[in-house]
């Protein structure tokens, strides 16, 4: 199946939120932008990496503004075998190979590196997961009270230490994110299990995603500062100050920059009308 690409997903580190204005004594002249990369990697799937840049505190910039797209990208593997991402989009900052060129396996082990004018380098690693899990049921149920419920079940892998999952359902010619997906999942003596509410039980798709934990802290963090950015959408600030600050959560696996380079495995379940 073929992975969405992750570009938009930056734009959830420029999201907006407050409750009061402060003045702060802020060092700005001491603050240098960062690299941001954005990038998860699956076995059969081209490899796509995002490349933007921070924006300091009290420096709003429009989104294009931020893109980085004169940066050096390479994805390597333990052995040292590395190979150069190019430009694949000519308005967005995403640099892209083929796994003709550098195959994505299980269980093994990837480096990112990017550097760009003005920006110290980043470096990442991702170990894709050993194994996926399954989907052990998964379908659809009528009730009187919310309409269309999805129900489905998984046991759990073996070794959870570096693994986590979540589940995204959509409609095929409608597709929705791949970073979300937190919500319902109950963790039960023997199984997970999941139940959402949904709009539609024809022409669908239930993934089962098994993920790094870079991935699932990144995924989370994401999905609760997109939640604050609705409830607060008439706020003009790029970064969550006040009573938000300290309580936002923020996660990064990315060395001198910030961001997430993850790695995941997918099970997916078709509904066909």
């Amino acid at each position: 199946m073929k992975r969405l690409y992750c570009y938009f997903i930056f734009a959830l580190l420029l999201f907006y939120g407050c409750t009061r204005e402060e003045i702060l004594d802020f060092p700005k002249s001491n603050v240098k932008p960062q690299l941001v990369a954005i990038g998860f990697l699956t076995p059969g799937d081209s490899i796509h990496i995002y490349l933007g840049s921070t924006v300091p505190f009290g420096q709003a910039k429009e989104l294009p503004d931020t893109y980085v797209r004169n940066a050096k990208v390479h994805i390597s593997e333990d052995n040292g075998k590395s190979i150069p991402l190019t430009l694949s989009s000519s308005t967005l900052p995403i640099y892209s190979c083929s796994q003709q060129d550098l195959p994505i396996k299980k269980g093994k082990s990837y480096h990112l590196h990017a550097v760009a004018a003005n920006f110290q380098e980043v470096k990442a690693k991702t170990t894709v997961p050993n194994e996926k899990a399954v989907w052990n049921s998964a379908g659809f149920t009528y009730n009187s009270s919310s309409g269309i419920e999805f129900q489905g079940s998984w046991h759990p892998l073996q070794d959870e230490q570096e693994i986590d999952y979540s589940v995204y359902l959509y409609r095929t010619k409608e597709p929705s994110d791949i970073l979300f997906g937190n919500e319902g999942i109950i963790k039960n003596k023997d199984e997970y299990t999941i139940k959402r509410d949904i709009y539609f039980n024809n022409d669908a798709q239930a993934v089962l995603m098994t993920r790094t934990k870079a991935m699932g802290a990144f995924s989370k963090m994401a999905e609760l500062n997109n939640e604050v950015r609705w409830s607060y959408a008439d706020a003009a600030f790029y970064d969550v100050i006040s009573a938000f600050k300290g309580i936002l959560p923020s996660y990064s696996n990315i060395e001198n920059g910030v961001g997430v380079f993850g790695s995941y495995l997918l099970d997916v379940k078709t509904f066909k009308p």
